[in-house]
C-alpha cells in the first residue's frame, strides 16, 4: 500500500514535520516548497508502505506512531516517532533493503524524490542536515562495533582467550517485573525434573526486563572493565526437594553477545539474542521484545506510583503465590526487614540471596558420531543454583495498568499480566552450586574414573 494522493494534514503534524532535523534551519523559500511537494497520511496497522526491492523514489517522515522494518520477511526493529526512513537509499539511489509497515496509528510524510533533488540542489541548509544526518548514522555504526569488541577485549584476556574471573556485580540497574498467569501445565513443562513450582503459585511467573547500567568483576584483574547491556528474563518460582526455594530460569535474552559468553560459559544459563526496546510514552511506559527475527511481545503501563521496597516485596509475593502465600506476619516482617535494609544499608552491604535455579547441559564433544544417541548425549547435564546478593534496593514503584500482548503464539509460554512494578537494585553473585546430575547412572563418571583423570593431569 502506498501513500497516494496528498490529503490535507492536521497543523500539528505539520508542526512535527517541521521539527525534523533534515528541515531545522532551512529559510522560508526552501520550508514552502518542502510542505508544499510532501504528502500526508495516516496509515491503519499493518499497512505496507515500502516494500523490499522497490525503487528509491521518496523520502519519508514519520511524525507519529511506529514503523516495523521488516528484512527477507523477518522483523529487524520498530521504529517510533520521530524518525526519518529511506535516506540512504534515496541518496546512493539503490533499491529499497527493507519492507516498511505502518504501527501504533503512524502518521507519515512523503516526500517524493524530485522534491527532494530539488531542495538539495537550491537548499544549503537541507543538504548540510542530510550530510549531517547520514555522518550521524555512520558514527552510531562506529560506536555499535567499538563497543562490541571493547566488551569482548574487556572480559577475554590473552592468551588462550580466558574470560576475567569473578565474583562479578551487576551495578545500579532498573529491572522492570511483570508478574503474568497462564496455564499450569505449560509453565510446568518448563522445569526440570526434581523442579516442581511453588506450592500456591499455580501458572504464575515473573517476566523481568532488565536495564544493566555496568555488569564488572571484583577480581583485581579486571578492574576498569565493564559493559552494559538489556534483557528480557523468564523465572518461575519453584523448589527443589524440601530445602531448596527460588527462581528457575528457562532462558535468558541479552542484547549483548558477552553477556551470553559469561552467563553460558560459566554458570549454563540457556541464552538466545533478543532485543528488549524500553520506551517512554506521555502515558507511562513499556517494552517491546524481539527475538529471533520477530517481535514477540509489547508490554505497556501506566505512570509509576512509589511504594516502600518492603510494600513491594510483600505485593510481589502475594501476585507470585495468590491465596497460598506466606504467613502475612512473615510477608510484614520480611518487608520491614527491606525496607531498614534499603534505607540505612552502606554501599556495599549484602541483602539475604536470591537462589536462581538453572540447568546446565553441556553436549558430548567425544560421544560417537552417525548414532542418534550422539545427539542426546551430555558430558553435563545437572541443575544448578546460583545465590544473587542482592543490594541497592531503592526507587520501588507500583506499576498501574500493566498490560501483556504476546504477538508470537510458539514462543516458550504466554498467559496475561497479572501485575506490574519496577525498581532500581544491584546484585553480585559468584559460583554455582551443582544439585542434581540428570544423566544416567551408566554415563556418569565413576569416582575412580575422576581421580585416574586428575592422576594423568599430574602425569609427564
Amino acid at each position: 500500500m502506498g501513500i497516494g494522493a496528498r490529503s490535507k494534514p492536521r497543523s500539528a503534524a505539520e508542526q512535527h514535520l517541521l521539527s525534523a532535523t533534515l528541515l531545522a534551519g532551512l529559510d522560508a523559500t526552501a520550508t514552502r516548497l518542502a510542505l508544499a511537494g510532501v504528502v500526508f497520511a495516516k496509515l491503519p496497522d499493518g499497512a505496507i508502505f515500502v516494500e523490499q526491492g522497490d525503487p528509491a523514489d521518496a523520502l519519508y517522515f514519520l511524525v507519529s506512531g511506529e514503523v516495523a522494518i521488516r528484512r527477507n520477511g523477518r522483523l529487524v526493529t520498530l521504529l517510533r516517532a520521530p524518525s526519518v526512513l529511506g535516506l540512504v537509499s534515496l541518496v546512493d539511489d539503490v533499491s529499497r533493503s527493507a519492507t516498511l509497515a505502518a504501527f501504533g496509528g503512524a502518521e507519515i510524510f512523503r516526500m517524493p524524490r524530485e522534491v527532494f533533488d530539488t531542495l538539495m540542489r537550491r537548499s544549503p541548509a537541507f543538504r548540510e542536515n542530510v550530510t549531517r544526518r547520514l555522518a550521524a548514522e555512520v558514527r552510531e555504526l562506529y560506536a555499535r562495533n567499538d563497543l562490541l569488541l571493547q566488551h569482548l577485549d574487556d572480559f577475554f584476556e590473552t592468551p588462550n582467550a580466558r574470560l576475567v574471573p569473578g565474583p562479578y556485580r551487576g551495578e545500579g540497574f532498573e529491572q522492570t517485573v511483570l508478574v503474568v498467569e497462564d496455564e499450569p501445565s505449560r509453565v510446568r513443562a518448563l522445569l526440570p525434573p526434581g523442579v516442581d513450582p511453588l506450592p500456591g503459585a499455580g501458572g504464575r511467573y515473573l517476566l523481568t526486563f532488565n536495564q544493566f547500567e555496568g555488569v564488572r568483576t571484583l577480581h583485581p584483574s579486571g578492574a576498569g572493565r565493564s559493559f552494559d547491556y538489556s534483557e528480557t528474563t523468564l523465572f518461575i518460582p519453584a523448589r527443589f526437594g524440601l530445602t531448596h526455594a527460588g527462581l528457575f530460569c528457562p532462558e535468558l535474552y541479552p542484547d549483548n553477545y558477552l553477556a551470553i559468553a559469561l552467563g553460558r560459559e560459566l554458570y549454563g544459563f540457556p541464552k538466545r539474542f533478543g532485543t528488549t526496546s524500553f520506551s517512554t510514552r506521555t502515558e507511562g511506559g513499556g517494552v517491546d521484545f524481539v527475538m529471533g527475527g520477530r517481535l514477540v511481545l509489547r508490554s505497556t503501563w501506566g505512570h509509576g506510583e512509589v511504594m516502600e521496597p518492603g510494600a513491594l516485596f510483600a505485593a510481589l509475593t502475594q501476585g507470585c503465590m495468590g491465596d497460598a502465600t506466606m504467613p502475612d506476619v512473615l510477608v510484614s516482617l520480611a518487608g520491614r526487614a527491606l525496607d531498614l535494609f534499603a534505607s540505612h544499608a552502606p554501599a556495599r552491604a549484602v541483602a539475604p540471596t536470591i537462589p536462581i535455579f538453572v540447568r546446565r547441559e553441556v553436549p558430548d564433544v567425544g560421544a560417537q558420531t552417525g548414532h542418534a544417541s550422539a545427539v542426546t548425549r551430555l558430558q553435563t547435564d545437572a541443575l544448578v543454583e546460583i545465590a544473587f546478593r542482592v543490594s541497592h534496593f531503592r526507587d520501588a514503584e507500583r506499576l498501574p495498568k500493566a498490560s501483556l500482548q504476546w504477538l508470537a503464539d510458539d514462543w516458550l509460554v504466554g498467559g496475561r499480566c497479572v501485575a506490574g512494578y519496577r525498581y532500581r537494585a544491584a546484585f553480585e553473585f559468584g559460583a554455582a552450586t551443582p544439585l542434581c546430575d540428570y544423566r544416567p547412572a551408566a554415563t556418569r563418571p565413576a569416582p575412580m574414573d575422576k581421580l585416574v583423570r586428575a592422576l594423568k593431569r599430574l602425569t609427564p
